[in-house]
């Protein structure tokens, strides 16, 4: 016990605590969610691993890792020494040594903990431009219709879509050349028949 409340091992041993203060609280408020992870690309960060996992997890990584590096090296050092520059530069090399430990182990557990963590944005429904269409009501006019987007990002969306009256009725195909966001709806055209998809 003495040895984890020791310089340096007690600078670990508080982060382990609050890491695990963290998680404990994480789990009785079912799932604190905090976005405290960067949102940056190619940083300091990014290059260490910091940004793959969620910094909670990455913080309690480089804490267990000097933690366990700090005790395991100053129980092998012992912490008696007679002079106080000699048993203060052990003290200062074996902090540097676990803050470097923690820094590789955050490192090594970012690549494969990275998959699990990382996110894709959804299509946005101005993406639905371009694609082509099948309409699924009777007809389209300029007030009412839908129609089921074939490809792209939103494909297998229902639409709400809009033309000219009489232009299309249930079944035919369109492409969808503009979106309005006022009214939430997608402005169509006829499909030219060399590019009307199968």
């Amino acid at each position: 016990m003495k040895l984890i409340l020791t310089f340096p091992t007690v600078v670990f041993t508080f982060l382990l605590a609050v890491c695990v203060l963290w998680w404990l609280l994480s789990m009785l408020l079912a799932g604190l969610d905090l976005d405290l992870d960067g949102d940056g690309h190619d940083g300091f960060g990014d290059h260490l691993g910091f940004t793959a996992m969620p910094l909670p997890l990455a913080l309690s990584f480089l804490s267990l890792g000097g933690w366990v590096t700090t005790a395991l090296l100053q129980g092998a050092l012992g912490t008696k020494a007679d002079d106080f520059k000699l048993a203060a530069g052990a003290a200062v090399s074996v902090l540097v040594a676990a803050i470097v430990v923690g820094l590789l182990l955050v490192k090594l557990m970012s690549k494969p903990l990275g998959r699990l963590f990382a996110t894709e944005q959804a299509p946005t429904r101005r993406s639905t431009v371009g694609s082509f269409c099948k309409i699924r009501t009777l007809e389209v006019n300029e007030g009412f219709g839908h129609a089921e987007v074939l490809n792209g990002p939103t494909r297998g969306a229902l639409i709400s879509v809009r033309a000219k009256d009489g232009r299309f009725t249930r079944g035919d195909t369109a492409q969808v050349i503009d979106y309005d966001e006022g009214t939430n709806t997608f402005v169509i055209d006829a499909v030219d028949e060399l590019v009307r998809p199968d």
